[in-house]
């Protein structure tokens, strides 16, 4: 398994970027961390569509859960149709946290999974914490895809059109 930020287009068929070579053998660095979601903006301004970081780690159940459930037909096809996705492994809240920081929220008092929705632009149009979505041993679909649907519906920056010409 990876250790740091994997990113993937959920976009695009299965495609994610090699991961840059690691000295410290402490997984990604947080210039690597940035490389990545300038990348991941890129590609959503491209696409016109919104990024969705997904802040996990592997010990975490609710982050396998989190992660199972994207993957379900239905969520996963409006995701490909709303978003480019930036998994990050915050490892024991020890890694990738400046990303984080540098955007106002603790993920060691919120908790992961965590979901961020930015604009191409890279401003915070959305985010939500895990317990709204749980339902019971598991997440909801149906609350996971509304919040997705609301997310996704936030304005986006438009080029303006001169209609004079």
């Amino acid at each position: 398994m990876l250790r740091g930020v994997v990113w993937r287009s959920y976009s695009q068929s299965r495609y994610s970027l090699p991961l840059p070579p690691d000295k410290s053998g402490s997984g990604s660095t947080p210039q690597d961390v940035e490389w990545r979601l300038t990348k991941t903006r890129e590609e959503a301004k491209r696409q016109s569509k919104l990024v969705l970081v997904v802040f996990q780690a592997d010990w975490c159940h609710w982050c396998a859960e989190l992660s199972r459930i994207l993957k379900r037909r239905n969520v996963r096809s409006f995701v490909r149709r709303q978003f480019v996705v930036l998994t990050v492994d915050v490892g024991r809240f020890d890694r990738n946290m400046s990303l984080t920081d540098s955007l106002g929220f603790n993920l060691r008092k919120t908790g992961i999974p965590f979901l961020l929705v930015l604009s191409a632009d890279g401003s915070v149009a959305s985010f939500q914490t895990s317990p709204p979505l749980e339902d019971k041993k598991s997440y909801s679909t149906a609350r996971l895809l509304d919040w997705l649907l609301m997310a996704s519906q936030r304005p986006r920056p438009t080029v303006a059109v001169d209609s004079t010409r």
